[in-house]
């Protein structure tokens, strides 16, 4: 790279940087004047927060993928919207903030380098008229507005936090893919081990014990053992996938001894279902890499 394009490349940083230090600025000024101190503080760490990510998008995705399975710390909000009061899990507040920084972000581009902002829009018609269908369902309903309310936050809300947010960062971002795997299986693989000690809170005489997502009398996973199943089954097999990116014969040791380690705490969770999408995913494993040898699996099986 030449050194004029070096430069050329400094000054849209800086230009970026100093674009987004004025909204900041701007947006502490209107909360200073238009809300009270509490209020203020609030929104200064929250607008920061947004400003910090706005600027390294990347990082919001990666706090994403490693918040994942935290979907029972739940934030709760005194006002009545006609659907009761507003609760929002701590990994949707948390991707409402990146929707945000993302969103900031493409305006301040579009403004400024129209070249760059672009937005792709994954899957859009088939997952459009499927929201339709939902929407449209819930206007035939007794209570529409709690029914439309339903199919705009739960199936509107992730189609744009969960599939057009990370995937405009994955392939805008070199690596982001490989950081996105990491921190997903990283969180997996820190729940099987935070969970494991579930085990010692049981009755053992009288009850089955099981792996339970438990921790220190909270549920932030939820209270169920099927949810843990759903975070293993995905973040084991994502730890497979990272023995492709990993050079060292040391890492990719760390990586086996981490999926056999979850592994054996999906089995146990002692869920049945879990048990049997660990053998079907453990059969395309085995049609996929060992081809060769199928026929002398089969018989064996």
């Amino acid at each position: 790279m030449s050194n004029i394009e070096t430069k050329m490349i400094t000054r849209e940083n800086k230009k970026s940087i100093l674009i987004l230090t004025n909204f900041f600025l701007f947006s502490l000024l209107f909360l200073a004047i238009f809300f009270d101190f509490k209020t203020f503080v609030l929104g200064f760490l929250l607008v920061f927060v947004i400003f910090i990510l706005a600027v390294k998008i990347e990082f919001g995705l990666y706090l994403m993928a490693f918040f994942l399975p935290v979907i029972n710390w739940t934030f709760k909000f005194n006002y009545d919207f006609g659907v009761g009061n507003l609760e929002i899990p701590f990994i949707d507040f948390l991707g409402v903030v990146v929707f945000a920084s993302f969103m900031a972000r493409y305006v301040f581009l579009y403004l400024f380098d129209r070249e760059k902002a672009r937005i792709k829009l994954p899957v859009f018609i088939p997952f459009m008229l499927f929201w339709l269908a939902t929407f449209i369902s819930s206007l035939l309903s007794y209570d529409i507005f709690k029914s439309s309310w339903y199919s705009i936050r739960h199936v509107l809300f992730f189609y744009f936090v969960y599939i057009l947010l990370p995937y405009n960062i994955i392939i805008s971002k070199k690596g982001a893919l490989k950081k996105t795997v990491f921190f997903l299986s990283l969180s997996g693989a820190l729940i099987a081990f935070i969970t494991i000690f579930s085990i010692f809170y049981q009755d053992w005489s009288h009850n089955l014990v099981r792996i339970k997502p438990v921790v220190f009398g909270f549920f932030p996973f939820g209270e169920n053992q099927n949810l843990l199943v759903e975070i293993f089954l995905a973040s084991s097999f994502f730890l497979l996938a990272l023995r492709y990116w990993v050079i060292s014969e040391r890492g990719k040791r760390l990586i086996n001894l981490s999926f056999i380690f979850v592994i054996v705490i999906l089995l146990g969770t002692f869920s049945r279902g879990g048990w049997l999408a660990l053998f079907f995913q453990f059969f395309l494993v085995t049609i996929i890499f060992f081809r060769k040898y199928i026929k002398k699996i089969i018989i064996i099986l």
